[in-house]
């Protein structure tokens, strides 16, 4: 159950925010002559689609039909909007136009005081990437050109997506497409600039937290040169360093006794995880510090993952890390909480994308810059979303609230709301 005045405080204080002020930031695409609909309509239509959930522009269509007056008024959807009007139009927008618009949203957290670091004590991002879409060859002037396995080309859009791993609320921070002619480990030193020239000044970020593929000297080097920390894992792609690592913390574990050699620093409790139990535990050294040239690596990881079945047969992973943070800048339960919480860019905001908005099936469009529109709308409709979520339950539990739960609120409030009217009177007058 959604918490409704919370909710309906919450749109109605967002609806004034330069976040979702689409005129004079989205360029219109349209030609000047038969224009039946006002750009800012027709963006508010389909950004209230994704808020509620709607599975497809149908959907959609109908949520314009049945809005609330006051709704109406305020979003200046004075009548029902076709969804193939909404289908046209997504194929025109420019894309890249709605990533000031999520930076604006996010600021707008950051200034309310409600994007907090209140999951670690220090603001982490992560930073990894997604295939937005796949199509014909040259469907997006940005898709790369891979090969099926009989040899026939196929367009692959791809981008790299920043995620504050820090805050609850994981809110994303920013996205970048990934040019033609790269990858994701060449694209990293451009993005990396993009992302601090939005938030390098805003205190909200202390260290970056990335996978295996981005891990090397320059990219570590970058980081640090901004002033951050990295935190980065550590796979053979760097095989002296990873043997290095294995020579420091291999044998904290005996495989024959299936005991710990020495204590664990932090470690988790056995806990659920597909039918099976998962307990993790952390182990850390200095000794890796400046190794090979790297001057700014302070300490190497060790997240040693048990996982016994039914059972009780257990198979060990061993995963390794590498980072500048200073020792004593988290604990061993911080640091630790860190490598799980890494996971939260697919667990949380691309697990979203895929399964409440279909992202992976190209939900409403497939068109090339209808692809790279919708990817920006439904990042903003995700980042709101999780606010509701997560915002105090009635229950007072700690949990978020379930997907369709909020869905089913925001439809509601899209049906019978008042904004226009006095926070008090919309409230009695809903029975509230």
């Amino acid at each position: 159950m959604i918490k409704l005045k919370a909710m309906i405080k919450f749109f109605r204080a967002k609806r004034k925010e330069k976040a979702w002020r689409w005129a004079g930031a989205i360029p219109d695409p349209r030609g000047r002559r038969g224009r039946r609909w006002p750009l800012p309509a027709l963006l508010n239509g389909l950004f209230i689609g994704l808020l509620a959930g709607c599975r497809t522009l149908g959907r959609v269509e109908q949520l314009t039909e049945q809005l609330s007056g006051g709704w109406r008024r305020a979003l200046g959807i004075d009548r029902r909007i076709p969804d193939t009007t909404l289908y046209d139009l997504l194929g025109q927008l420019e894309g890249s136009a709605f990533r000031p618009l999520l930076h604006a949203q996010v600021k707008a957290e950051l200034r309310g005081k409600r994007l907090v670091a209140d999951a670690l004590p220090i603001g982490v991002v992560a930073i990894d990437g997604k295939t937005l879409a796949t199509g014909e060859a040259g469907f997006h002037p940005q898709a790369q050109t891979s090969h099926t396995d009989e040899g026939r080309p196929y367009g692959n859009l791809r981008a790299l997506r920043a995620v504050l791993i820090s805050s609850r609320w994981q809110p994303c921070l920013d996205q970048g497409l990934i040019p033609p002619e790269t990858n994701e480990m060449g694209f990293f030193e451009r993005y990396w600039s993009e992302l601090l020239g939005a938030y390098g000044h805003s205190g909200l970020i202390e260290a970056v937290s990335l996978d295996s593929g981005f891990a090397s000297w320059h990219n570590a080097d970058l980081i640090d040169r901004r002033g951050k920390a990295y935190v980065i894992a550590l796979k053979g792609n760097q095989p002296e360093l990873y043997r290095e690592a294995e020579k420091l913390l291999g044998r904290v574990y005996n495989g024959h006794t299936r005991r710990f050699e020495q204590k664990p620093e932090a470690q988790t409790d056995w806990e659920p995880y597909r039918g099976d139990f998962v307990r993790r535990s952390f182990f850390r050294h200095k000794d890796l510090e400046g190794y090979l040239g790297w001057t700014h690596l302070k300490q190497v990881w060790l997240v040693v993952q048990e996982h016994k079945d039914t059972r009780g047969r257990v198979e060990v992973e061993y995963r390794y890390f590498i980072t500048s943070l200073l020792w004593n800048r988290l604990t061993a339960a911080e640091c630790l909480r860190l490598v799980r919480l890494h996971w939260g860019i697919e667990n949380s905001c691309h697990w979203a994308l895929d399964v409440q908005w279909l992202e992976d099936s190209k939900a409403w469009s497939g068109q090339g810059p209808a692809v790279e529109a919708l990817s920006w709308l439904r990042l903003m409709a995700y980042n709101l979303t999780q606010w509701l979520r997560h915002g105090r339950r009635p229950d007072g539990r700690p949990d978020p609230l379930r997907w369709q739960d909020v869905f089913d609120g925001v439809r509601w409030y899209w049906y019978v709301g008042q904004p226009q009217r006095p926070l008090a009177e919309e409230l009695q007058l809903l029975g509230i």
